[in-house]
């Protein structure tokens, strides 16, 4: 027979058929022949679920040993998703939006890349876009 005392309370479990994703299971209470489950979801809001005794073997047998601790993320890789965030959206707005490469490391660009660019733009500059001859 499962008592509320079974329960890993404060740790992250599997809900199947209650909730898609685990959850932080923070307090259970007997109800009846089951148990009122209060948990808390990924995105931190508070719900309930009413389990059954045989629902209850089964979270108890899948009961994870991870500690309920959000990821922590790496400072510079979170600015550069905002950053790319920025300058997508501002290409959006404004097609004429350049972005500027001194950043990149040479190593990165090929010869023959610089070299097609600066011959589109000196053909640009000369009047002839296409790069036809005339």
């Amino acid at each position: 027979m499962t008592t509320e005392r079974d329960f890993p309370i404060g740790q992250r479990i599997e809900l199947p058929g209650h909730f898609p994703g685990p959850v932080v299971l923070e307090s259970v209470r007997p109800i009846g022949a089951g148990f009122e489950c209060r948990v808390r979801l990924p995105d931190g809001t508070p719900d309930e679920a009413i389990l059954s005794q045989e629902e209850a073997g089964t979270v108890l047998g899948r009961a994870s040993s991870q500690p309920a601790k959000l990821p922590t993320y790496d400072a510079e890789n979170v600015r550069l998703l905002v950053e790319s965030a920025r300058i997508r959206l501002a290409y959006a707005h404004d097609r004429q939006f350049a972005v500027s490469l001194s950043g990149i490391r040479q190593e990165s660009v090929s010869r023959n890349s610089v070299r097609v660019v600066r011959g589109s733009a000196t053909e640009l500059a000369a009047g002839n876009p296409c790069g036809t001859r005339l």
